[in-house]
C-alpha cells in the first residue's frame, strides 16, 4: 500500500516553488510544473538519503513506497492550466475562488428571488 506525502506548490510570478511540509527545508523550485515534477523528486530523494546517512529521524512514511500528492495555490493551479483555458476563463475561475462561501450562498439566494 502507498502512502501519500503532501508537497505544496506555489507560483510566485516566474517560477514555481514547492515544499514537503513532512521534511523541513526540502524545498525545489522549477519554471513549470513539469520541472517542479522533478526537481522536487530529487530534493524528497536526497533529503531522506542525506538525513538516513547523517543518523537524523525520517518520518516512518518515507521508510516504505510513498507517492507525491501535489497541492496547487490558485496562482499555481491557474498558470499550470494557462495554456488550456482562456486568459477570460481563467479570471472568471480566479474570481470564483475567491469568493467565501456566505457570499456565495448570499449569491445564491439573490438568483432564487429573482
Amino acid at each position: 500500500m502507498e502512502n501519500n506525502i503532501t508537497v505544496n506548490i506555489y507560483y510566485s510570478g516566474h517560477n514555481f516553488s514547492a515544499f514537503v511540509p513532512l521534511l523541513p527545508g526540502c524545498v525545489a523550485t522549477g519554471a513549470t510544473p513539469k520541472e517542479i515534477n522533478q526537481h522536487i523528486k530529487e530534493a524528497v530523494e536526497l533529503h531522506v538519503k542525506s538525513s538516513l546517512e547523517d543518523g537524523d529521524e525520517i518520518p516512518q512514511v518515507f521508510r516504505q513506497a510513498y507517492e507525491l500528492d501535489y497541492h496547487f495555490d490558485t496562482k499555481g493551479l491557474l498558470n499550470y492550466y494557462k495554456g488550456i483555458f482562456t486568459k477570460t476563463a481563467l479570471v472568471l475561475i480566479q474570481n470564483n475562488c475567491a469568493i467565501t462561501p456566505q457570499a456565495q450562498k448570499s449569491r445564491a439566494r439573490r438568483r432564487l428571488k429573482n
